[in-house]
């Protein structure tokens, strides 16, 4: 057997596996009453920065992911979730390529 005949292999597999997943399986779902997705960009205005930085002194766990371009090898998003005492949660979507200047207020605020 080829790799190519191979690697077609183990995806059919796969494949197979994660439908028999989704079937076995309900979609985790969270109410979008329970938290709020905010985009972080050059759009972004200080008083939804403010927020952000008097909720994050509020909460004391996070969840940090990040997204890059492959082609390039190059950080492009970056995702925070926080983790609450009490709900909502945001959802704050970095996103590297459309940030404010490097000397603005909006971009300190940010760091």
């Amino acid at each position: 057997m080829t790799i190519k005949n191979r690697i077609g292999h183990v995806l059919q597999k796969k494949t197979k596996k994660n439908y028999q997943y989704q079937q076995q399986y309900p979609a985790f779902d969270i109410p979008t009453s329970l938290y709020q997705i905010i985009h972080v960009n050059k759009h972004t205005t200080t008083e939804t920065m403010e927020k952000l930085i008097n909720d994050a002194r509020n909460c004391n766990e996070f969840t940090f992911d990040t997204e890059g371009e492959k082609s390039t090898k190059q950080l492009t998003l970056i995702q925070i979730q926080t983790i609450p005492q009490q709900l909502p949660f945001f959802v704050i979507l970095v996103e590297l390529a459309h940030l404010p200047p490097i000397h603005s207020l909006i971009h300190l605020q940010i760091k």
